[in-house]
């Protein structure tokens, strides 16, 4: 009721079924509360909702998206290549640059799912190991180093190599903890031997260049 006034109110259905005696009058059970009857049914009948037509999915050409990513591939180190052999050290050294970094910015950014973190913090890692690139640049362009300096830049290399195989192996580990095994997993490890294609023409042209005079 009103303040510093008590009361009990008989119509709130909680304080009438908590009570038992009231003034020595007993007020157990409480009144059953009366059941509003059932609305009547509709004459109107339902309408049944429309059933949407079930599209397949096209099955996507694996085989042709490996395929294409290993011409991108191709066309991109012929280029590199070509640059380095008629652009100059300086335009080489900066194209390098460029090549290695929007490979590691599209690997890291649209490689990898933004939910897995844990791969993603892995594949940086594995990424991170390419200091070995430094490495590779001071070995002086011999088959096998001829100085104190370029033997340091090979174990650098060798040193550098072992976190980059390793992270993207425990990489791939992790992303395979994420993927279902059916046909389509298969269909894409079996295609990537597509890969060796460009990594074939890559020495291939630079072992070219290296023997017509081209060292840049």
């Amino acid at each position: 009721g009103e303040k510093g006034q008590f009361y009990i109110d008989h119509e709130d259905e909680a304080v009438r079924g908590a009570m038992v005696v009231e003034n020595g009058e007993m007020m157990w059970p409480p009144p059953k509360k009366e059941v509003p009857p059932p609305p009547p049914p509709s004459e109107t009948p339902a309408t049944p909702a429309p059933v949407a037509e079930v599209v397949p999915e096209p099955v996507p050409n694996i085989f042709l998206d490996k395929l294409s990513d290993a011409v991108l591939a191709g066309i991109s180190v012929s280029a590199l290549l070509a640059i380095g052999a008629f652009g100059g050290k300086a335009l080489t050294d900066m194209f390098s640059t460029l090549a290695l970094a929007c490979l590691a910015g599209s690997q890291v950014v649209y490689g990898v799912t933004p939910a897995l973190h844990s791969p993603l913090m892995s594949v940086t890692n594995a990424i991170s190991g390419m200091t070995a690139v430094g490495g590779i640049i001071l070995m002086g362009g011999n088959i096998l180093p001829q100085t104190t300096a370029q033997y340091l830049a090979a174990i650098a290399v060798l040193v550098s190599m072992v976190n980059v195989s390793g992270g993207f192996i425990m990489t791939s580990r992790m992303l395979g903890m994420f993927k279902i095994k059916g046909a389509e997993e298969d269909s894409s490890e079996k295609y990537k031997f597509l890969y060796f294609l460009p990594a074939a023409l890559f020495l291939g042209l630079y072992v070219y260049g290296m023997y017509n005079g081209l060292s840049n």
